[in-house]
């Protein structure tokens, strides 16, 4: 007996230090874990601030908020997504906060080739397999492809269609609504656009009357339309005046 207590006071004299682990019973526990979720929110809701991306003239920046000014493309985006970015023919991405707040060419940060043109920019917080985008092209086909299809776009870009783009929007339940020139506007429901990869160019969405070209498009439910001209007049309609049709239509 007397050379264990020997051997123990020996460790203890050696080894021994403050308990570097903290006792606390259940309730406690669940008072820790209360506030480490806490800290975490309010760490999300500094991190996560919104902000607006601007493309014009070829040029790109990151913005608190919206000034004045032309601008060819604006969305709003937080710190912590990614932005598709697709030219008339292919896709590329990038994370927001690569975007610096001051000016630059967009092609000192995607090897965008000199005869594309960036045509649609869609805030994503991921590339899920089962989140889509939808692409419509400039001669009326549209499909949906999954985001997953896209994860290796990042700066060198891959092919987004066989045709050449026009417009691209997050796919959603609901509708979708394409606007011309000309004034036409074809409302279907969003179940009719199909799965397609990346290189397909999609079904028939409009049927384009002789001289005209696509101008907008919206993919999702809303009750009203915000409807602007080229000479700067705006309006409200209900989405209700536009007749529900089937693909492919003339509007």
């Amino acid at each position: 007996d007397e050379i264990i207590i020997k051997e123990l006071e020996e460790l203890i004299n050696n080894y021994s230090d403050r308990r570097r682990t903290k006792i606390i019973d259940e309730e406690e526990m669940e008072k820790e874990k209360e506030k480490e979720e806490e800290i975490k929110k309010e760490r999300k809701v500094e991190v996560v601030e919104e902000n607006i991306v601007i493309i014009t003239n070829g040029f790109i920046r990151r913005l608190d908020k919206i000034r004045k000014g032309k601008v060819d493309i604006a969305v709003k985006c937080n710190i912590l997504q990614k932005l598709l970015i697709f030219t008339n023919r292919k896709a590329y991405w990038l994370s927001v906060d690569e975007i610096p707040k001051e000016r630059v060419n967009i092609k000192e940060l995607l090897d965008i080739s000199n005869n594309e043109k960036v045509v649609a920019v869609v805030p994503v917080d991921d590339f899920n397999e089962h989140t889509y985008v939808a692409i419509l092209t400039q001669d009326g086909y549209i499909k949906k492809t999954s985001l997953s299809e896209f994860i290796n776009a990042r700066k060198k870009g891959v092919i987004a269609s066989s045709s050449t783009i026009a417009l691209a929007r997050l796919f959603r339940d609901g509708e979708v609504a394409i606007a011309t020139e000309n004034g036409y506007v074809v409302r279907f429901k969003a179940d009719e656009v199909p799965t397609y990869g990346r290189n397909a160019r999609g079904v028939k969405a409009i049927n384009l009357r002789k001289g005209d070209n696509i101008t907008w498009f919206t993919i999702g439910k809303g009750e009203e339309f915000l409807i602007l001209t080229k000479d700067g007049y705006g309006k409200r309609t209900d989405v209700s005046e536009f007749r529900l049709t089937n693909r492919g239509a003339m509007g």
